[in-house]
């Protein structure tokens, strides 16, 4: 009734009001409308933006969900950490309730934005990547997992990754490297150093082969520790097979 004397915070915080009045009577288009009304004046007004989130997701209407999410994504008021929880929160609805992977892949990426090298959203993209068998993407991710380690940890997504270039993309001169650079972190990985070596005798290459060995037998070092002593004896016996 008084419309025209008041502010605009003022005719916001009413229509979000009569929507609630009218999600108490059950009258949930209604509440709908003048949640909207409110949004036409204030389009990221956090309390009507929240209102209608619920009442979406408790009617499963996941497409209207994301998008009063990305309404608050887009609003001025929110923060770093908040827009990249909403970014995760929009990824695994496209995940889980919409089964649409790509636009999962999208929302992570989108929050990589706000937490570069967060390794969860890292680990939740590899998943889609290997999901959806985008090989080379998956790579890439490994890749950058590999770079926030060190030691063991990092060898283990490098070999993940040479695993990948050598099981599933047939890349096996760029597995080789691979796994060459994950025994340069951990010498003790001998699956790894099998691999190569299965590789090398498949492609008869014994030149490159002799080399991988003397890379292993270096890795070592002059004065192996005698639990390692059996190891460097095969590998001394291995080189002179291949001579």
């Amino acid at each position: 009734h008084h419309r025209d004397t008041q502010k605009d915070d003022e005719i916001v915080d009413i229509f979000f009001r009569l929507g609630r009045i009218k999600l108490e009577l059950r009258e949930r288009t209604k509440a709908v409308n003048m949640f909207e009304k409110a949004l036409e004046i204030q389009p990221g007004h956090r309390a009507t933006l929240n209102a209608l989130i619920d009442l979406y997701t408790e009617s499963g209407d996941w497409e209207a969900v994301v998008k009063q999410k990305r309404a608050l994504l887009a609003s001025p008021t929110t923060d770093l950490d908040e827009k990249f929880a909403l970014s995760e929160q929009i990824a695994a609805i496209f995940k889980d309730k919409l089964n649409n992977p790509q636009k999962a892949i999208a929302a992570h990426l989108e929050a990589l934005n706000f937490k570069p090298g967060d390794r969860q959203v890292l680990h939740n993209l590899l998943d889609l990547f290997s999901d959806t068998k985008q090989w080379k993407k998956a790579m890439e991710i490994l890749t950058k997992l590999a770079e926030l380690e060190s030691g063991k940890m990092k060898a283990k997504f490098l070999v993940a990754a040479g695993n990948i270039a050598n099981y599933e993309l047939h890349s096996t001169d760029e597995a080789v490297e691979i796994y060459n650079q994950a025994l340069d972190e951990d010498p003790d990985d001998l699956k790894a150093f099998e691999r190569i070596d299965k590789i090398m005798t498949a492609k008869k290459d014994w030149r490159n082969q002799e080399r991988n060995y003397r890379k292993m037998i270096k890795r070592l070092g002059q004065e192996a520790p005698p639990e390692k002593k059996p190891t460097q004896i095969a590998l001394w016996h291995a080189l002179g097979e291949i001579y």
